[in-house]
């Protein structure tokens, strides 16, 4: 549809003539005119000489937050191990792979470059004979100040060396109580089985779901997922056991049920040392934990920092070619059936193209998020077979079904009973586990140069890898014109509202103010907050009426493109698993927004400041970093750091892994020499940024201001 807005000057007919019973010039003639004109305005002529066109109402991009994210993690599903065709493909990119993954888990500096001699100091606190085997109670440190409680499970007269398992617990809240069965039944197979608990439940606890079930967001921006802690412990439980001379160090294997199925994943696509892999209901697709929303249900330990846009099946193929068996329960609301499916025949390319699909298996089985004696039989089947070990195959359901194991009390297979140390640092490993980016110390303008092109480089690769490859065409619509637009200001101000589309999916809005009489063109964008009407952002700015241009820009999730409150946390999660934030996303709006206003009005405005709030002053710092052609900020109420925990779930200004490049006060500082104005008092940490700029002499152009009416755009 297209409005055409007439001349009114044609047609000097007014309301009143037209509705008023007492005028008595109203003729039927004039009537007939009126409807002629109304006709006209309706239907349009869009190229008539003396009407102006303009498309409003008219969008091409769904603007919806769901159906963006829908996409992109089909994306990342559909194009996960897409281009491995041949053997010497995934040799060619596996080391790589290898490497990403290992960053991705934030466990770099944890590993040893061949994960072999490893020793892990633990101590024995008890013991426990069983009939047949008995159980080693211990403690290992995996982190400096981290201790993790263990029961392993030991036959009794061994003949040479024996196989062993690393069982990795789920969610369970009794750890290695509630799954001690697994336990027991390997260790009556020959089995030496180190069973360990997690780092959220059971004797001592910290925390897993940061983002899940509080608001822990600042943990994406760390780069840190409660799922590495998970996997330097495997890693562990591996060294203690490979420190056993009883343990034959080929013929190591792993698994476990949910929480433990996804770990089992990420220990064996990075220790080697695993030899046979049995996860069980843990791992699926992003296309569907998204698509199909089980991510609200998934803990956060259950995905890597999302870098570099995997899906799980990235992970299956470091495993590959080892013998990889997966159970998967056919009624999970964890996990989605055909999903599973899609993840495996997936991971079923690398095996094929190393000709050991025999190698690798999916067991589907009935039922819930749990267990079946479908895959209690075909787990310990699978392990015997890979591992020769001399021990009876279970044939019948009735095998198990029969079988009777002990059940050990929570005080029996305690490791500390009361006495945690006083040192344990589960409570706080997400504040120490993985590095921050140290301070700068820059003496010259070189140096900063230098040290801020390297964030610039580092931010695309680590946290911006998301932003579209390609851009794609403006296809600007000019939605709305008028004149004297804004009244309150008392001055002569033409408004325009445009739409253009930033990437697909969506088409943002900006409404551009300006002062036709003024000569230079100065242009303040300000970013609309998200929770604030485009009548509460002009005001924020009105004192500064006609001195310059000013466009109100709305951000995705900002106006018309907002979502609902109850979406908060689904969002902010879900754009985390797709190697994206919400901050990233206007960001890149943002970056759009710039190259719009430079292209559509032929850089008629040669100085551009961003003025925004609260949360929304990272996506303007960010932007006018990454442009690198900003000259002035207006800031209100800017956040103090990244490494803040939100206040509440609206607040999104985390972005991947941006805490190991740099913080909000080293980046107001490596804006250097943009104007950084504060409206009143800006935060205590920035203080670093204003001493940089006085250090290389524009100390004036970081400076608080009283209000926005002392802002200006040139210093």
């Amino acid at each position: 549809m297209r409005l055409v807005i007439m001349n009114p000057s044609l047609y000097q007919i007014k309301i009143q003539d037209m509705y008023n019973p007492i005028n008595s010039k109203v003729t039927m003639n004039k009537t007939k005119n009126i409807r002629y004109i109304l006709l006209l305005f309706f239907i349009g002529f869009a190229n008539s000489s003396w009407g102006q066109t303009y498309e409003y109402n008219l969008c091409d991009q769904s603007n919806d937050i769901v159906t963006h994210l829908n996409r992109v993690s089909a994306e990342i599903t559909n194009n996960s191990l897409s281009k491995i065709k041949t053997r010497d493909d995934w040799e060619q990119v596996r080391s790589q792979y290898y490497r990403n993954f290992v960053e991705m888990m934030g466990i770099e500096e944890f590993l040893n470059d061949k994960l072999t001699n490893r020793k892990v100091n633990y101590k024995l606190v008890g013991k426990i004979q069983m009939d047949g085997y008995h159980i080693q109670k211990l403690w290992f440190e995996s982190f400096p100040g981290l201790h993790v409680p263990a029961n392993v499970y030991i036959p009794n007269n061994i003949v040479g060396k024996a196989p062993a398992i690393v069982y990795l617990n789920g969610h369970n809240s009794l750890q290695k109580v509630g799954y001690q069965s697994h336990a027991h039944r390997f260790a009556k197979c020959g089995y030496i089985c180190n069973i360990f608990e997690t780092l959220e439940l059971g004797e001592t606890q910290g925390i897993h779901r940061g983002e899940q079930f509080h608001n822990n967001f600042n943990w994406y921006s760390r780069g840190y997922s409660s799922g590495s802690i998970e996997l330097i412990n495997s890693i562990c439980a591996v060294d203690i056991l490979c420190q056993m001379p009883q343990v034959d160090t080929n013929r190591i294997g792993a698994t476990g049920i949910s929480g433990g199925g996804a770990y089992s994943f990420y220990l064996a696509a990075v220790d080697n040392r695993i030899k046979a892999v049995a996860p069980v209901c843990g791992g699926s697709t992003l296309e569907s934990h998204i698509g199909q929303r089980t991510i609200d249900q998934a803990c956060d330990c259950m995905t890597p920092t999302n870098t570099y846009l995997w899906d799980y099946s990235d992970i299956g193929a470091l495993i590959a070619p080892r013998p990889m068996l997966i159970a998967q329960a056919d009624k999970d609301w964890y996990f989605s059936l055909d999903a599973v499916k899609k993840m495996y025949g997936k991971i079923k390319t690398i095996y094929d193209i190393y000709n050991n699909l025999d190698q690798l298996s999916l067991l589907v089985t009935p039922g819930a998020h749990a267990y079946h004696e479908l895959s209690l039989v075909n787990i310990i089947n699978f392990f015997n077979k890979h591992f020769n070990n001399g021990a009876s195959n279970y044939d019948k359901l009735a095998d198990i079904d029969k079988e009777e194991l002990p059940v050990l009390s929570e005080e029996e297979l305690s490791v500390f009973g009361n006495n945690i140390p006083k040192n344990d640092i589960h409570g706080v490993i997400q504040d120490v586990f993985t590095k921050k980016a140290s301070i700068p110390t820059l003496n010259s303008i070189t140096e900063l140069t230098k040290y801020r092109d390297n964030v610039k480089e580092k931010l695309l690769e680590k946290s911006f890898l998301a932003f579209p490859e390609d851009t794609i065409p403006f296809n600007v619509k000019h939605t709305y014109s008028a004149e004297n637009a804004d009244k309150p200001w008392r001055i002569y101000v033409s408004l325009d509202e445009y739409t253009f589309c930033t990437e697909k999916d969506w088409r943002l809005k900006i409404t551009l103010y300006r002062n036709p009489q003024k000569t230079k063109r100065d242009l303040l964008v300000l970013l609309k907050h998200p929770t604030e009407t485009t009548k509460e952002a002009l005001k924020r700015v009105s004192p500064l009426k006609g001195k310059y241009d000013i466009a109100i820009f709305e951000t995705r999730g900002v106006g018309d493109t907002g979502w609902n409150s109850s979406l908060d946390r689904f969002v902010r999660r879900a754009a985390a698993w797709t190697g994206r934030t919400v901050a990233s996303m206007r960001i890149y709006d943002t970056l759009r927004c710039l190259s719009f206003i430079r292209n559509y009005f032929n850089n008629a405005y040669t100085n551009i400041s961003i003025g925004a709030s609260n949360e929304m002053c990272v996506v303007a710092m960010y932007t006018a970093l990454m442009d690198g052609n900003v000259q002035n900020l207006l800031m209100m109420n800017p956040p103090r750091s990244q490494d803040t925990v939100s206040e509440n779930l609206g607040e999104s200004f985390e972005i991947l892994n941006s805490l190991q490049i740099i913080d909000l006060p080293q980046l107001a500082g490596a804006l250097y020499p943009i104007g950084m104005q504060f409206v009143g008092e800006y935060p205590s940490s920035y203080e670093w940024a204003k001493q940089l700029y006085k250090r290389f002499g524009y100390e004036n152009k970081f400076c608080k201001i009283k209000d926005v009416s002392q802002f200006v755009t040139e210093f």
